[in-house]
């Protein structure tokens, strides 16, 4: 898997932020300071529950975010009522590498792909290789 030596896990988080602000995607933004030791868990520190919407409790989703802030130095960036931004400064560069991670995404949210891509393969292609973000959203 990928590795985010080299990479600056906050500039990235910084750059994702603006850009979904810049692009109108957050409507009504607010900053927050979160009392959490590492990014991955600000979800469960503030009690977000975004994906109640689908039926699911966001309880032990948090060690897939940790997994991933380990692997591609992903940061939270922004959440909404239902939906979940993360930066990424070191994504799968390749279809190898991203197909499986595509898998994972699939696991956590299958609305990525159902709603989305239409299929694990065709979202690791389009969605995952290369991107510098990840939006997930439950409803």
């Amino acid at each position: 898997p990928p590795s985010c030596a080299g990479a600056d896990p906050d500039a990235a988080a910084a750059g994702a932020a603006r850009a979904l602000v810049t692009r109108g995607t957050l409507r009504r933004p607010r900053a927050a300071l979160v009392p959490a030791a590492r990014s991955a868990d600000i979800p469960a520190a503030i009690g977000w529950s975004g994906t109640l919407a689908s039926g699911e409790d966001f309880e032990g989703y948090g060690a897939v975010l940790r997994s991933w802030e380990e692997r591609f130095g992903t940061r939270v960036v922004a959440l909404e009522p239902d939906v979940l931004h993360l930066s990424v400064p070191d994504p799968p560069r390749t279809r190898a590498q991203a197909l499986p991670v595509a898998a994972e995404h699939y696991a956590f949210c299958p609305s990525v792909v159902r709603q989305g891509a239409g299929s694990i393969s065709r979202y690791a292609d389009r969605w995952l290789t290369g991107r510098s973000l990840w939006s997930f959203w439950w409803d």
